[in-house]
Parts: C-alpha cells; structure tokens; sequence
C-alpha cells in the first residue's frame, strides 16, 4: 500500500472484496468501501457472488 492510499491518521482505509486461495497463493480482489454495495447493514463487493 503507498502512502497516498492511506488515511490522514495513517491508517489504511476500509475495504471490502472478495478472497481465494489458489495452489497456496493468496488472491484477492479488494474495493474500497465507498464503491461497495449497500446490502442491508453491511457492504459487500459487487463481484461477491455468483449470479445465477
């Protein structure tokens, strides 16, 4: 993470996304929290889930 991705009290900003563990490698595909999904009282990545 750079510097200019980091919040005025140094801290990184809140993200959601979704995770998976190929062949022993982490992969990820994070989204700042003001781009998630409003669902109820939570925010969730727009490519959570599978749609059928």
């Amino acid at each position: 993470m750079t510097s200019s991705e980091t919040t005025a009290k140094g801290r990184c900003p809140g993200r959601v996304g979704i995770f998976w563990f190929h062949k022993g490698q982490l992969m990820a595909c994070p989204i700042p929290l003001e781009q998630a999904e409003i669902r109820g009282t939570k925010r969730d990545s727009p490519d959570a889930h599978v749609r059928a």
